[in-house]
């Protein structure tokens, strides 16, 4: 398995993965407050991480984006390849005390440097690391794929690794509604199969939305 980019990307990761390491430190008294807020929220829970270890950098990926316009016109392709836009965004994995429990997104400032836009603590980290491990059993290049919140729903989120060679998609995260559509989600999904659900699945929300 390999997150195969062009030399100019794997160059631009290099030298991003320093200003993207450096920025994240800089989310660590937000990060000691929502971890605190988890923590206490839970009965019987009284840990404290005020003694939180700084955050540590782990895989980064291109972020490309399925074009859901593309994907809805009629006659469209029936083929990832020629659905998803390069996003120009980066996904850095972030681990705290040894485990993966956040991400980061950076994009490319004016000045050509990397601006980390966002640091989350999500179990999707977690997704990830574990998906790693599955997917690298394949001699696949693998893409990370997204669909951003559709039809001002801020609650859709897609996440996905792409085996391109293999044309299958291993399902990190999405709608329950859609999982439901999938026989077996926790298995890779033919990418036709999964281009074909996803339409659907749209068709299903626009409708849902004509009628709000």
């Amino acid at each position: 398995m390999a997150f195969t980019e062009t030399q100019e990307d794997e160059t631009l990761k290099k030298d991003w993965r320093e200003d993207v390491s450096n920025q994240i430190a800089d989310f660590l008294p937000g990060i000691q407050e929502e971890m605190s807020s988890q923590l206490f929220s839970r009965p019987g829970e009284e840990k404290i991480v005020s003694d939180l270890e700084e955050p540590q950098l782990g895989e980064s990926f291109k972020i490309r984006e399925i074009d859901i316009k593309r994907l809805m016109r009629e006659g469209s392709a029936e083929s990832l390849e020629q659905l998803v836009n390069d996003t120009g965004e980066w996904h850095h994995q972030v681990f705290i005390k040894g485990e993966a429990q956040g991400y980061a997104e950076s994009c490319m400032t004016q000045n050509g440097k990397a601006h980390v836009c966002s640091l989350s603590l999500s179990p999707l980290a977690a997704r990830i690391d574990q998906a790693i491990d599955i997917i690298d059993n394949y001699p696949d290049q693998v893409r990370f794929i997204v669909v951003r919140p559709y039809l001002n729903d801020p609650s859709f989120s897609l996440h996905a690794f792409w085996l391109v060679e293999s044309k299958k998609v291993y399902l990190l995260e999405a709608p329950e509604v859609f999982m439901r559509m999938i026989a077996n989600p926790a298995e890779l999904v033919n990418e036709v199969d999964f281009i074909g659900l996803l339409r659907e699945y749209c068709r299903l929300e626009e409708l849902k939305f004509s009628r709000a």
